[in-house]
C-alpha cells in the first residue's frame, strides 16, 4: 500500500525535496518509510486508499450542492 506524510498541513515531496500544498506532487512511501518520519512534530501519515475514498465523498457532497443550488436558480444543464 501507499502512504503520504503530511506535517502541519503540508505534504512531504519524495527525495527530501521538502513539502507542498500540492498532493499530486507529494512524495509517495511504503508503510515503513512513513513510519520514519511518525515520530517528528505535526506529522500525520495517511494511506493513499483512505485519501481516494474521502475525496470521493467530497466530490458526491459537492455535486449534491452545485445541483442544488443550480435548482434554486433555475439553472440547467444537460
Amino acid at each position: 500500500m501507499i502512504y503520504l506524510i503530511k506535517r502541519y498541513g503540508l505534504w512531504r515531496r519524495g527525495e527530501g525535496l521538502g513539502y507542498t500544498r500540492d498532493i499530486a506532487v507529494a512524495g509517495h512511501f511504503t508503510k515503513d518509510e512513513a513510519g520514519e518520519h511518525f515520530k517528528e512534530e505535526g506529522v500525520s501519515i495517511h494511506s493513499a486508499f483512505d485519501l481516494v475514498a474521502q475525496l470521493r465523498n467530497c466530490r458526491t457532497r459537492h455535486e449534491a450542492a452545485i445541483a442544488s443550488i443550480n435548482d434554486l436558480l433555475g439553472v440547467s444543464y444537460g
